[in-house]
């Protein structure tokens, strides 16, 4: 009895211990063969490109702005507008006084007509009538200055004799003058009237009209000048003088700005400049409007270094600007960098190892190898590198706790 009952004590370690065994190994099989192979997720490297974006600050400012000033003097006429307002292209921003240049006006008009009507004398065919009578009239200048010869004569003699006093001799020469060169512009008079006005007396005739043309239009582009127009579409920033003030040439009367020109100016760092050109996009958040996005492209870039910040200034021009934006509102900037050709992964497949070294597993194999990678670019979450090709089965998810050559095992993202 007593042997039986060892001998069943024994079975029953015996059996325990087995049990026991076969549970360990099991367990230890399990935790092999679940080291071996670690769940991971995976996706395949493109090739692709992909751009930075500086998000930086700036303000509202304006491109094109102009102070008026008039080039007249008098008293301003009309000038209905305040700062805020807004004018039309081509509408009138102010006037002065022209009653003088009205004057002026008339005067230059008057003179025009007189040697108009001199030239068109020069100009015109002779008439037989004007003939007959110019000739009529050499005929007693003749006769008159024939007879006034013989008197001429005869006083000198008498003078010579002491008869006359020397003063008559004196009259009776500057009659006889006097007739010579009455009859002189009678011929020529005459010799016009046959054969037309010498060419050099009309083309004089006809500068005088063109002087007294050119004097007229000066006149009145000074009336043009009184009335000063909108450029472009504007807004009032500045008064400096109001209706019937008196205006000198040259003074200031109001500042506007072109309405077109709003741009956003802010600064980058000089290692940027490489990637940034002329009509490059931007966009642009302005605090006003919380909601709404604007566009804009860069339309001046300033050709000088900042010595202190080692940044540039840049302007950009607002494309869809309401009329409620206004100069020196706050802004905020986007601006994408030229794109970079490369590989593309999520940035957060990125380790780095022991060493320091930046890289990401790739799957082989059922094999995660570490492969050392230089990152060129990242932007939201996803990265441009050099040290892999488009294809390769990059770890997404399981990365952190993976060794150089440990057994993966897929369960999730892109096939290989």
């Amino acid at each position: 009895m007593k042997n039986q009952l060892i001998k069943t004590i024994i079975f029953t370690i015996f059996v325990f211990g087995a049990l026991t065994n076969v549970k360990i190994n099991s367990v230890s099989a399990a935790q092999e063969q679940t080291k071996k192979s670690q769940p991971v997720k995976i996706k395949k490297a493109e090739s692709n490109a992909l751009g930075e974006t500086i998000k930086t600050t700036g303000e509202i400012n304006v491109s094109n702005k102009i102070t008026i000033k008039p080039m007249l003097d008098g008293y301003i006429n009309y000038l209905p507008y305040k700062e805020g307002d807004v004018i039309p292209k081509g509408a009138k921003i102010a006037e002065i006084n022209r009653d003088i240049y009205n004057n002026e006006i008339a005067v230059a008009q008057a003179a025009l007509s007189t040697a108009e009507a001199v030239l068109a004398d020069l100009l015109a065919p002779a008439r037989i009538e004007e003939i007959s009578i110019i000739e009529e009239k050499i005929k007693k200048l003749k006769s008159n200055l024939e007879f006034t010869e013989k008197d001429l004569k005869r006083i000198k003699q008498m003078v010579e004799k002491n008869y006359l006093p020397g003063e008559d001799l004196e009259k009776a020469e500057i009659t006889y003058t006097n007739l010579k060169t009455d009859l002189k512009t009678a011929e020529e008079q005459l010799n016009i009237l046959k054969n037309g006005a010498p060419k050099t007396k009309i083309e004089i005739q006809k500068s005088i009209v063109n002087e007294k043309k050119a004097n007229l239009e000066m006149t009145k582009s000074k009336i043009a000048e009184a009335v000063i127009t909108a450029p472009f579409n504007a807004t009032v920033t500045k008064l400096f003088l109001q209706f019937g003030d008196l205006c000198k040439s040259g003074s200031p009367i109001l500042e506007i700005y072109d309405n077109a020109s709003i741009i956003v100016k802010f600064s980058i760092a000089e290692i940027h400049l490489s990637q940034i050109s002329k009509k490059s996009k931007v966009n642009v958040l302005i605090d006003a409007f919380p909601d709404k996005n604007f566009s804009a492209e860069i339309s001046k870039i300033y050709p000088e270094i900042d010595r202190q910040t080692r940044n540039v200034f840049i302007e950009a021009k607002l494309l869809n600007a309401p009329s409620n934006i206004f100069p020196g509102m706050f802004a905020r900037v986007e601006l994408p960098l030229k794109q970079t050709q490369g590989i593309l992964v999520p940035s957060q497949s990125i380790i780095t190892n022991a060493k320091g070294e930046k890289g990401v597993f790739i799957v082989k194999d059922n094999k995660a190898l570490f492969q050392k990678i230089t990152v060129l670019i990242e932007n939201k979450n996803r990265s441009i590198v050099k040290g892999i090709t488009a294809g390769d089965a990059v770890v997404v998810e399981g990365q952190e706790t993976l060794k150089n050559n440990d057994e993966i095992k897929i369960i999730g993202g892109e096939k290989k």
